[in-house]
C-alpha cells in the first residue's frame, strides 16, 4: 500500500500536539520524523544557546517550530491550542518571551 500524502494540510490526519501547538504534517513519515526528533532537538538547541549566551533558555515552542520547518517540506500549518489562531506560513508566527530576574 502506498503511503498517503496530503498536499492540503487542512485535510491531513497526521499531527503532533505539544503543550501550546498542534503541528500538522503532510505524511506519516514526516509526523514520525518530527516526533522522534522533538525531545533531542529541544535538548540540543537549549544547550547550544545556553552555552553561547550564558542564559537559561526555556523556549520549547520556538525549538519545535524550527524543527517543524526542517521536517515538513510540503506546507506549513500550525494551530494554537490556546486560541483560535492558525499559522499557515512562518511569517505569521510571532513569539514573545519573558526574562527572569533575580531578587536581591
Amino acid at each position: 500500500m502506498r503511503p498517503i500524502i496530503y498536499y492540503d494540510l487542512n485535510k491531513s490526519r497526521y499531527f503532533y500536539q505539544s503543550k501550546n501547538f498542534l503541528f500538522v504534517f503532510s505524511s506519516e513519515f514526516y509526523e514520525n520524523k518530527f516526533s522522534n526528533k522533538v525531545k533531542e532537538n529541544r535538548k540540543d538547541l537549549k544547550y547550544k544557546l545556553s552555552s553561547r549566551f550564558n542564559i537559561d533558555f526555556e523556549c520549547n515552542d520556538y525549538f519545535d517550530i524550527i524543527l517543524y520547518t526542517q521536517v515538513e517540506k510540503r506546507g506549513f500549518l500550525i494551530k494554537s491550542l490556546n486560541s483560535e489562531v492558525v499559522f499557515e506560513c512562518l511569517n505569521q508566527v510571532k513569539l514573545g518571551g519573558v526574562i527572569k530576574t533575580l531578587k536581591n
